[in-house]
């Protein structure tokens, strides 16, 4: 178990945090104040910290509808790929197909890294 005094946060440029008070934590253990914290959650965007950067910027309207758009077919190539499959019934297709479908939550956020962000060191909170 790591404890607050043996948490250093110093060497880190970037931070992923939702949190205000993950970020004050974070702050008490080291984290520069210049860091640069990115975030999609209300509380943290409209704090007045401006180094807080909204990482859904990246989404325009056209990459946003794009992006549902092709939700929607691998949706529909999914279910009915896995409705052939012999024993299968039409509400384990859907399930498999929703559980797939809610995985585009974590593709949403991992097309807001940039390469900067997967070459830096990060912390996540």
């Amino acid at each position: 178990m790591i404890k607050a005094k043996d948490t250093d946060l110093s060497k880190y440029k970037i931070v992923f945090c939702e949190s205000i008070q993950a970020l004050e934590w974070a702050y008490k253990n080291g984290l520069r104040r210049d860091a640069t914290i990115k975030a999609s959650s209300p509380a943290m965007l409209w704090n007045k910290n401006p180094n807080i950067k909204h990482i859904e910027d990246f989404w325009s309207r056209d990459n946003i509808k794009k992006f549902q758009l092709n939700i929607e077919k691998y949706s529909i190539d999914i279910y009915d790929s896995i409705v052939e499959l012999p024993g299968i019934s039409h509400e384990v297709a859907l399930c498999v197909a929703r559980d797939i479908i809610r995985f585009d939550r974590v593709l949403f956020k991992a097309a807001c890294l940039t390469k900067k962000d997967l070459n830096a060191p990060i912390v996540a909170g």
